[in-house]
């Protein structure tokens, strides 16, 4: 059961492809966001696990 009182796990599905648009075509990041995610605290990266949904929320990955 994931808790908002410790870290989301990663995104990360081990289907590292960049898009044109450098999104990863796995876990949705950017790749801003993917090279940032080790020095965010827990708030930012549950933020972005969030915000994931809010951008694609019919995606099977984060939907």
């Amino acid at each position: 059961m994931n808790s908002r009182a410790s870290r989301p796990m990663s995104p990360c599905v081990n289907i590292c492809t960049l898009d044109e648009e450098h999104v990863c075509m796995g876990c949705l990041r950017r790749l801003e966001e993917i090279i940032a995610w080790g020095t965010m605290s827990g708030e930012e990266q549950w933020a972005l696990v969030d915000e994931l949904q809010r951008r694609f929320p019919k995606h099977p990955l984060v939907g």
